[in-house]
């Protein structure tokens, strides 16, 4: 969609291993995943020189306001919550790319 590639991971483990990998213009990051939680997921980003600039993106279906106090205090460059919405969703990451689109 829009041109984009995507890589997809389905743990926390397997995500930092694609973004130290994979040299990503922006990570979406799912904040309950099976293995370690998105939160610790993008810590473990951060810690690396080389993609620690990466904007990442914090995905949750949590509403609750101290949930999401929590991952925006974590350092996350934007939150969104599901379900998606695709205009919204796609307006932060064409702001986060700086407009670029592939």
């Amino acid at each position: 969609m829009k041109g984009y590639t995507v890589l997809e991971a389905t743990t926390g483990a397997e995500g930092v291993r694609l973004a130290l990998e994979g040299n990503p213009d922006l990570i979406l990051m799912d904040i309950h995943l099976p293995d370690i939680n998105g939160i610790a997921a993008q810590a473990k980003i951060r810690a690396v020189p080389l993609v620690r600039k990466v904007p990442v993106i914090a995905v949750s279906a949590s509403v609750m306001p101290e949930d999401q106090q929590q991952i925006i205090a974590s350092g996350f460059d934007a939150y969104i919550t599901k379900p998606l919405n695709m205009r919204n969703f796609l307006v932060s990451v064409e702001k986060l790319l700086g407009g670029n689109s592939a």
